[in-house]
């Protein structure tokens, strides 16, 4: 149990709980800790200063107040000091110097604290703002300079479709930022660090060879080209995608031998669907097209009895009647009969069969003259088949005659129409092919197997007519609306083989919308299959303001429901992976905008924006030979196939970036273009400020002005002095440059040389020849003969001299007066003593005499510590002795 305090000892237990608060902390006194042994020191002290009569009075006057003066004593002793209360030195001199040292422990404790506070809220910072990836940018530095193999180049060895290339344009497809504002920028997009992958190399040279022959005016078998440069992979995908390069040739009808003319469908393409050469290109598609699915069976025909030779029983002769029944065999026929039960069979053979499959191999004739074989044998009601195939293989477009139309269709409604169990597929699927019989149900039982198949049947029933009764109307048009509608999910449900509907959009005419799905899963390809399409004219393409105005993606609808691809901004991305790598590679990619009269100036722009990006002037722009040969740049090269003559060239591209370059600091590539652009006063002036710059920041020591060897006007800009004595030469010998160059610029030309060689000099130790040189800049009054007159008017015209020769007239002053000095030197420390050697004294001083004057006329226009180090080398100079 708790011993009770009395109620003394629990007032004083209150007084020292409480005592440890006072003062406060806003008392001006500042805080106070005393131990025990303190106060009862200081308590003695004050006793022993009054009387000791008081303390009976104090005694009753406690005791009247209910205090115990002994029990408090006894309290007192028995208490133990608290060792956490900081004790006061008794060695401090008094309170004064506590306080003080506590005052300053305070400011130590503070100032820590700041320290401490300001490191943790700089590594905060560092961990917010300063999170890179070193790993990473490594990596990017060392793909950009080839010291390692990137990863799309890796990839694209084995699967085109699965590299970052892809990815990073595929990411382009669906929407994101597409760089600044500007027409250039919004074309080009945003520039990546890398190279061309393998594949994209391949598809390169293509392109070069493309453009080489269209500068030549040249047809070019252009998407026999690209195939071969994309046919380099096994995969099921890549496989369709490279059948669909022969889609194309297929539609064009174009061949190696007989390449396509550039352009040749862009006119009938453009037109309304419903005018005569709309009706003509979408003839031409649906032929193409057919054609391509009929030899794609075909070879499929002859595949399938290659791989099973034994149950074909094709036999000797490889006819077309051959080998179609050779394919029956392999399909249907097992232990020596047929297994389709419904093929109606004549002589063992199923001629029905055999008719579809000949018609669907586009081998019209063939089935013609079978037909004819077996007359006789039809029934009675079939013996009309032979004058409707005739009919059929004989006209133009095989189309039936009125007559003839209303005679099959009547016959189809009322026999064969009704198919069952015993119904022969292939005799319905030919009467309604023959006879476009029942266009509103477009089915064919059993015959249709595979997406071609279907696609086939329904471009074979297609007619581009305006004519005739309604229900008998089905063009290419509707064709395209029933793929679509479809859609990839139909025929791609497991997303397996995109290829198949990139090849049913281009089979139907559907070319911008194949471009767009195939950017979706193959986007390296999908570019070069926009561009086959463009050179043969089979593409729409937005205008430059629907460009700019769109959402980013490449496929929109313009103003006549049709859709239209953004072909300038499709190519300029293109060449965001390569065009900083590979400049040339992406010119030749951007002046196939120019397929299109309206791109023009969009090509324009790109070629500006890619020419200040990336800065390879000498490469896109041209160069110019010590001998003043001009050599063209690659996009001078193609001038003729972007609708640019040698003046539109140099003022659109060239003059613009020269500006840049200005504008830029970097005065090599200014000059460069500039003399491209054939201002040569202007080329002169900025070689001028580079080179008194130059000097003017040059050590005395400095001195590289070797003659260039190599005849590339670059080769000589990392040196402006060696660049100056290449254009003067240059232009020297060329009168007509020359006289575009001000007496000026030509003076100060002359000068800011001859500096240079007064720099040779002095930085070899040669004194003499130095002054001498600089005698005959004649900027500075240095002759022995030069009165106070001729000094005070040099001073005067110090504010007129050129820029770039006023900044090195200090360094002229600094290089007289060294050489005086060095000169005087060598003089008294000679062993001879002839009559000369007064006067050489005497001539150097004067020198130096006239150095310094006009420079104290000058003094406040050069650096205050160049006066300095003249009046220092003036006073050694004068303490040499005559």
């Amino acid at each position: 149990m708790a011993e009770t305090l009395t109620p003394s000892v629990a007032l004083f237990n209150e007084l020292i709980a409480s005592s440890k608060n006072l003062p406060h902390a806003a008392s001006h006194l500042g805080s106070i800790q005393l131990d025990l042994s303190e106060i009862g020191k200081r308590a003695n002290s004050l006793r022993d200063k009054h009387s000791e009569g008081n303390d009976t009075k104090a005694h009753y006057l406690l005791a009247g107040s209910g205090i115990n003066a002994e029990d408090i004593y006894l309290q007192l002793s028995s208490l133990t000091l608290n060792p956490g209360i900081e004790y006061y030195d008794k060695n401090v001199a008094g309170i004064d110097s506590y306080l003080q040292n506590k005052k300053q422990d305070s400011i130590l404790a503070a100032i820590a604290d700041s320290v401490r506070l300001s490191a943790s809220d700089f590594d905060q910072f560092l961990n917010q703002n300063v999170s890179l990836d070193w790993a990473k940018r490594k990596e990017q530095i060392c793909q950009h300079f080839g010291l390692i193999q990137k990863d799309d180049d890796k990839n694209n060895l084995n699967n085109n479709t699965t590299t970052n290339t892809n990815n990073k344009l595929t990411k382009t497809v669906l929407g994101g930022t597409w760089g600044a504002a500007s027409l250039g920028k919004l074309i080009l997009g945003t520039p990546e660090i890398g190279t061309a992958t393998p594949r994209q190399r391949q598809f390169a040279k293509a392109i070069s060879a493309l453009n080489n022959a269209r500068s030549k005016g040249q047809a070019f078998p252009v998407s026999a080209a690209l195939s071969t440069a994309a046919d380099n992979l096994s995969d099921a995908k890549s496989q369709q995608l490279n059948d669909a390069w022969d889609i194309l040739s297929y539609i064009s009808g174009e061949s190696v031998e007989a390449p396509a003319k550039e352009g040749i469908y862009r006119k009938m393409y453009a037109a309304p669907p419903g005018s005569p050469d709309g009706l003509k290109v979408r003839k031409q598609i649906s032929h193409g097209s057919k054609m391509y699915l009929e030899h794609q069976f075909y070879a499929c025909v002859e595949a399938e009895i290659a791989k099973s030779p034994q149950d074909a029983l094709l036999g000797g002769v490889p006819s077309v009647y051959n080998k179609i029944k050779a394919y029956l065999n392999v399909r249907y026929f097992r232990g020596g009969q047929w297994t389709k039960e419904n093929m109606e069979i004549l002589n063992g053979v199923p001629v029905w069969a055999v008719l579809y499959y000949m018609v669907r191999s586009g081998h019209l004739q063939e089935a013609l003259d079978f037909t004819l074989e077996i007359e006789s044998s039809l029934e009675k009601i079939e013996r009309s088949f032979p004058v409707y195939l005739q009919a059929y293989v004989k006209s133009k477009d095989h189309v039936l005659s009125r007559d003839m139309h209303d005679r099959i269709l009547t016959e189809f409604n009322q026999h064969i129409r009704f198919l069952d169990a015993h119904s022969d597929p292939f005799k319905f699927a030919l009467y309604k092919i023959i006879g476009r019989c029942d266009l509103s149900r477009k089915v064919f039982p059993e015959v249709l197997e595979t997406a071609e198949d279907w696609l086939w049947a329904h471009l074979v029933v297609s007619r581009e007519t305006v004519d005739g009764p309604l229900q008998d109307r089905y063009t290419l048009l509707d064709v395209q609306r029933t793929v679509l509608n479809f859609g990839s999910k139909h025929f791609n449900p497991s997303g397996k083989s995109p290829g198949l509907y990139f090849q049913m959009l281009l089979l139907c005419g559907l070319f911008e919308a194949a471009v767009s799905y195939a950017l979706t899963f193959c986007p390296v390809d999908a570019v070069h299959y926009a561009i086959a399409l463009a050179y043969y004219g089979l593409l729409r393409v937005s205008k430059p303001e629907d460009t700019e105005d769109s959402d980013g993606s490449y496929l929109s609808v313009d103003k006549k429901d049709q859709q239209v691809l953004h072909f300038a901004r499709l190519i300029g991305h293109y060449t965001r992976d390569f065009r900083r790598s590979d400049a040339v590679d992406a010119v030749d990619y951007l002046v196939l905008l120019c397929f299109y009269r309206d791109q023009e100036d969009a090509c324009h722009e790109a070629l500006r924006e890619l020419v200040l990006e990336t800065r390879q002037f000498s490469v896109l722009l041209g160069d110019i030979r010590a001998d003043g040969a001009r050599s063209p740049g690659c996009i001078e090269r193609r001038s003729k196939l972007i609708g640019l003559d040698k003046d539109d060239f140099l003022t659109q591209i060239t003059a613009q970036a020269a500006l840049r370059a200005e504008d830029d600091g970097r005065f090599a590539d200014a000059i460069l273009l500039y003399q491209l652009s054939e201002q040569y006063d202007t080329v002169v002036s900025i070689m001028n400020r580079t080179l008194g710059d130059a000097l003017s920041m040059m050590d005395f020591g400095d001195s590289n002005v070797e003659p260039a060897q190599s005849l590339s006007l670059l080769s000589t800009a990392t040196n402006p002095a060696q660049l100056a004595a290449t254009m003067r030469e240059l232009y020297t010998n060329n009168p007509q440059m020359y006289s575009h160059v001000s007496q000026r610029n030509r003076d100060t030309c002359e000068i800011l040389l001859q500096i240079v060689s007064a720099r040779e000099s002095y930085s070899r130790g040669h004194w003499a020849h130095c002054i001498a040189v600089i005698d005959n800049i004649n900027v500075i009054p240095i002759h022995v003969t030069a009165d106070v007159g001729t000094i005070r008017r040099r001073a005067q015209d110090f504010v007129s001299l050129h820029e770039s020769t006023a900044r090195n007239v200090p360094s002229l002053l600094l290089m007289t007066m060294t050489c005086c000095a060095e000169l005087a030197q060598n003089i008294q420390e000679s062993e001879f003593n002839d009559a000369t050697r007064c006067d050489r004294l005497a001539e150097l001083k004067a020198r130096s005499r006239n150095c310094m004057i006009y420079a104290g006329m000058i003094q406040y226009r050069m650096p205050r510590e160049v006066y300095s180090q003249l009046t220092a080398l003036d006073t050694n100079l004068n303490s040499v002795n005559m």
